[in-house]
């Protein structure tokens, strides 16, 4: 009786392997310790996570998510308790810093012994899933407390003198989103604030109509500006503002700079002179590039 070829073939590799590799790796008993040897070993290689960790007192977060969560008695006794919101707050940390979706921080959570030690997990304890992820975030989006957060955390480093008063840079960059295929009559009334009567509900859920189109040195951007101001020194974020992309980088300067940044440093754009006064009146001195002119010094 014939044999086929494969079998014939798998069995030769079987048995090369038994023949000339005797001694294959094999995985190593789970112990007592395998974990805390593991962790260990992460520690080594300058676990960024575990450095953050240690640098910074999460609990300067807590007043804040107080005020948007405020104490809700049980209605009985039985059920999962709800997830710390201290503890969702480092989620959203994480995510920020790896750029994960929701789906995919509940997934690298399961999966990361780092993220694990960073939120404080033991291997048995419960993960939150996708959507509670989600709905923490737009909780708190829609009281607008991620300029409180942030406020405290900038304050939280001046505190640790990470933030000195020697003066700020100001500047902008746009981010570009995926240009929309609207007709004439579509982008009309998106700009009027409204959307058309014949978009279904899945095709809204594709559009973005708060974008804007801006051209600048002959280049054409659709989507928005990151206006942003940073610590001279220590290059660390202070304040950022959020605009579409047609807002000129002079027009979010205001919403920026405060009375004690001392000097502000920036491109031609923050060069108008009404910007210099009204700086000027809160006790910021700035110092801008200047354009080149013809016949001029």
């Amino acid at each position: 009786m014939l044999k086929n070829p494969v079998w014939i073939l798998s069995r030769w590799v079987v048995d090369f392997v038994k023949e000339c590799m005797p001694e294959i790796i094999r995985p190593a008993e789970l112990s007592f310790f395998s974990l805390t040897e593991r962790l260990a070993q992460i520690s080594q290689q300058r676990d960024p996570l575990q450095r953050l960790d240690g640098v910074i007192d999460w609990k300067i977060f807590q007043p804040v998510l107080d005020r948007v969560f405020p104490p809700v008695t049980p209605k009985g006794p039985g059920g999962r308790p709800a997830y710390p919101k201290l503890f969702l707050c480092k989620i959203l940390v994480l995510q920020r810093l790896y750029h994960l979706s929701d789906e995919a921080t509940q997934f690298q959570i399961l999966d990361r012994l780092s993220f694990q030690r960073f939120l404080g997990l033991g291997l048995s304890d419960p993960v939150p899933d996708q959507n509670t992820i989600r709905e923490f975030r737009e909780a708190l989006q829609k009281a607008e407390a991620f300029q409180s957060l942030f406020e405290v955390f900038n304050t939280h480093l001046a505190g640790q003198g990470l933030l000195p008063k020697e003066g700020v840079i100001v500047d902008a960059t746009f981010v570009e989103m995926p240009r929309q295929r609207n007709t004439r009559e579509e982008n009309a009334l998106i700009k009027e604030g409204k959307t058309p009567e014949d978009w279904s509900n899945k095709k809204r859920a594709h559009k973005d109509v708060d974008a804007r189109w801006v051209k600048k040195n002959e280049q054409t951007f659709y989507g928005y500006k990151d206006h942003i101001k940073v610590n001279e020194q220590t290059k660390l974020i202070e304040t950022a503002v959020v605009t579409v992309a047609s807002v000129h980088d002079s027009q979010a300067v205001l919403g920026l700079v405060q009375a004690g940044d001392r000097v502000v440093y920036g491109d031609s754009a923050y060069g108008a002179a009404w910007i210099t006064e009204q700086l000027n009146d809160i006790g910021v001195d700035t110092v801008t590039v200047q354009k080149a002119q013809r016949g001029q010094p």
